[in-house]
């Protein structure tokens, strides 16, 4: 089946785009299973190879349940979405907690083994241990996101420390740097295929320039403006924003991309979010399309 497809129409020497385009959304019940899954775990470390060897086999039978078809791919940015949401709703416990914890690591107990104890992402604990124990904030602060050596601020001990909480840390700056850059790469790709097609639109960079040339400031920047007209589905589509991981209803992610959504619309008119890994098929943001972006004919990163 051709997931995507589009017919260009001239009217009074201009171009209009009507795409058909064919979704394949998360069943909820089987996105609420692996969440299910994800939060009992207390496992914060990058996904290895073994492990997604282990996740396929998981996934077999979630998928053969409940009629899905999730990737591995898809598990692990969901995974990544839900540790994110449990680091926001256990920071009050971490805190309650946080002197037996100290005392626990003073006394040589392993940033892992404390990690998979209080069930706390370790780069995100030693930050709080570190800060306990009276280190520089604007310098603790500084260093895990990679602008502070951390040579010049802890002793030996500490160092070890924070090096091995990095190197287990899916969440940790490094990895996030790392998962920003392909997020970028991919998006510049997405828009790349639109242009491809002859629809004439303005990027984020587009945008930013021309805002800041007449007011002085960026103020909305979609990834993509169409300028041609352009219907998806039948509805006019006039922004895109791409996003480099699962459409979910997890609340800090959503209230993220909701809020976006509705300024663009304010501003612009009805456009779509393009999710890269697909989307639960619960999720609606009003006036908005949801839309998953693995039908587009793009080698992503």
């Amino acid at each position: 089946m051709d997931r995507f497809k589009y017919d260009v129409e001239e009217q009074n020497e201009q171009k209009i785009f009507r795409i058909t385009w064919i979704n394949q959304p998360i069943p909820v019940r089987a996105y609420t299973k692996i969440k299910h899954l994800i939060m009992r775990s207390n496992d914060y470390s990058s996904v290895s190879d073994e492990e997604r060897d282990v996740m396929k086999v998981i996934l077999d039978k979630i998928n053969s349940q409940y009629d899905a078809n999730i990737t591995v791919e898809q598990y692990v940015s969901i995974r990544s979405i839900i540790i994110k949401q449990k680091i926001i709703q256990n920071y009050h416990i971490l805190k309650s907690k946080i002197t037996k914890v100290v005392d626990e690591y003073n006394a040589d107990v392993d940033i892992m083994d404390l990690s998979k104890k209080y069930d706390f992402p370790p780069t995100n604990l030693l930050k709080n241990i570190l800060l306990k124990n009276g280190l520089d904030d604007k310098k603790v602060t500084a260093m895990f996101k990679n602008k502070y050596d951390p040579n010049l601020l802890l002793s030996d001990k500490d160092l070890k420390q924070y090096q091995c909480a990095e190197k287990n840390d899916a969440n940790s700056v490094s990895n996030q740097k790392n998962s920003a850059k392909i997020a970028m790469d991919n998006e510049m790709l997405v828009v790349r295929f639109f242009k491809d097609l002859g629809i004439k639109c303005m990027t984020q960079d587009d945008l930013a320039a021309e805002q800041l040339k007449e007011y002085g400031k960026i103020i909305i920047t979609p990834d993509i403006l169409f300028i041609d007209p352009v219907y998806i589905n039948g509805s006019r589509i006039y922004w895109m924003d791409y996003k480099n991981y699962v459409g979910t209803d997890v609340k800090f992610i959503y209230a993220s991309n909701y809020e976006q959504a509705m300024r663009y619309n304010k501003k612009y008119g009805g456009g779509a979010l393009c999710y890269h890994n697909s989307f639960v098929d619960n999720l609606m943001v009003p006036g908005t399309m949801i839309l998953n972006a693995d039908v587009l004919d793009v080698a992503y990163y």
